[in-house]
């Protein structure tokens, strides 16, 4: 199912799918009701293809598409926004102990 929605969406078959390609497609029944699967609304499309363009460079392949979109599906999205949380408070330690260590050296920092 999310191969034939790529092949839909790869409106010029480069294997890529651009902001553009998606868009022109948002009024598609097959890609409103794969939004409508993973609770994200039409209008978030282009947030959808943010997150899914993991090496930012305008174009979502096969393999960013269709691991980007099986993450999204049932409760594995609390799982990673967990994740996620952990991982964010984790960094912030380390920044912490950076600023600390920055001001033991530079004290007027």
């Amino acid at each position: 199912q999310l191969r034939d929605l790529f092949g839909l969406l790869d409106a010029n078959g480069n294997g890529m799918i651009s902001l553009i390609e998606l868009e022109e497609h948002l009024d598609s029944p097959k890609l409103e009701a794969f939004l409508k699967e993973i609770d994200i609304d039409v209008s978030e499309a282009r947030n959808l293809f943010l997150l899914l363009d993991r090496d930012s460079d305008g174009r979502i392949d096969a393999d960013e598409f269709l691991s980007g979109c099986l993450r999204l599906r049932g409760p594995a999205k609390s799982l990673d926004m967990q994740l996620v949380m952990r991982e964010l408070a984790a960094q912030r330690k380390v920044m912490q102990g950076f600023a600390g260590a920055l001001q033991a050296v530079m004290p007027e920092a």
